[in-house]
């Protein structure tokens, strides 16, 4: 991108002044972005001699507008994404044909908590479920809230079912132990990009018992009854 940036500089045929941000490793391993601008100095012919520029440190700037979007993509309760970063990070590693598995999970009987036990209560379970799912998955997985009660997780770069699987169950198995039945979650897995199976899994998943995990992909046949 640099060596770019220099040639395009001394390509083109005005002053104009070109600028690169670029984040570089310091010597002690950490990385820091800086601003490098360059312009080229000519002949009257128009033949460049050199090029002037500087390197001005920007990590202060870069720093804060990283804030600002993790803010603006972040559900401010939990700290999972939001529903839109959530749908735009999973449509952005479909589209870069990444393969892997949606898990929706819809913790249950969430309004009988709130309504018995109290929104703080409700809430405090919204934030171990995040808790929970950011030590289970990978840091390039997506986990985000979509609304109430329901998350979605994309699994990503695996295309093998019974690692879904096992996933799913550990999940449950850790909710059980840890939270000692203080609340319980079900799973919809599809294959992605099969959204619409994740959501479909989810309720069979309520339908045999809830505190359970199912896997599948979408028939034709499927029911659109959704049961609480």
């Amino acid at each position: 991108a640099m060596i770019s940036m220099l040639n395009s500089a001394a390509l083109s045929t005005g002053n104009s002044l070109y600028r690169l941000d670029v984040r570089f490793q310091t010597r002690e391993g950490g990385y820091r972005w800086v601003s490098c601008q360059g312009q080229a100095i000519r002949e009257r012919s128009g033949y460049p001699l050199s090029i002037i520029g500087k390197i001005v440190d920007i990590q202060d700037q870069k720093s804060k507008e990283e804030r600002l979007i993790e803010k603006s993509s972040t559900d401010a309760m939990t700290g999972a994404l939001n529903r839109e970063a959530t749908e735009a990070r999973i449509e952005k590693r479909l589209s870069d044909d990444q393969k892997g598995f949606l898990f929706l999970l819809d913790i249950d009987n969430f309004k009988e908590i709130n309504d018995t036990r109290g929104h703080m209560i409700g809430d405090q379970i919204l934030i171990d479920l995040v808790q929970l799912l950011k030590s289970e998955f990978r840091q390039n997985d997506v986990i985000g809230r979509l609304g109430g009660d329901e998350f979605m997780v994309f699994m990503n770069q695996t295309q093998d079912p019974q690692a879904a699987i096992q996933k799913a169950s550990h999940i449950l198995n850790r909710l059980a132990v840890e939270k000692a039945g203080a609340f319980s979650v079900s799973i919809g897995i599809a294959s992605a990009p099969l959204d619409d199976a994740a959501d479909k899994a989810m309720y069979q998943a309520k339908r045999q018992g809830k505190n359970s995990y199912f896997l599948r992909k979408p028939r034709p046949e499927d029911s659109s009854e959704k049961p609480a």
